[in-house]
């Protein structure tokens, strides 16, 4: 995606033909070659990762960070889930955690991962905790919740 959009930004800079680009993008697409399922697996994750950090700018706006401070973590919990994602399903932190020691936590947790942090008033991470449907974090973090091991910060 990267290449193509810099092959585009290129073309309209050297303002060549319509003809000429499409050589080009075939040129460039013929070097891309991944199964269906790696194709499936790159939109996923680039897709999950600019809903994560569109959900992030929209909850550290002020005005909705001062109503909703805190944030819950999500697991979607069905046989495709993994382990050490599902660890951490329920997991609740102020907004502030996740940015410092739950940095490493915060979705994607890797290739696929469909797992969301959101955002929850005080009101209700107090009572998520109190009647066992969730957990604070700041008090530890469950033994197997971290990020896949082959995963990665840059993805």
């Amino acid at each position: 995606l990267e290449g193509m959009r810099t092959l585009i930004a290129d073309s309209l800079e050297r303002g060549i033909s319509v003809e000429q680009f499409v050589k080009d993008a075939k040129d460039l697409l013929h070097g891309f070659q991944f199964s269906a399922s790696r194709l499936r697996t790159v939109w996923n994750t680039n897709v999950g990762s600019a809903l994560a950090r569109g959900r992030e700018e929209e909850l550290a706006d002020p005005q909705v960070a001062a109503l909703i401070p805190y944030r819950l973590f999500d697991a979607m919990n069905d046989s495709f889930t993994r382990e050490n994602h599902a660890a951490g399903d329920g997991g609740i932190a102020p907004a502030a955690w996740w940015d410092a020691e739950g940095a490493e936590l915060k979705p994607l947790l890797g290739f696929n991962c469909r797992c969301v942090l959101l955002g929850i008033t005080r009101t209700r991470a107090r009572k998520m905790i109190e009647d066992g449907s969730g957990f604070d974090l700041t008090l530890g973090v469950p033994a197997g919740f971290h990020a896949d091991a082959a995963f990665g910060r840059a993805a």
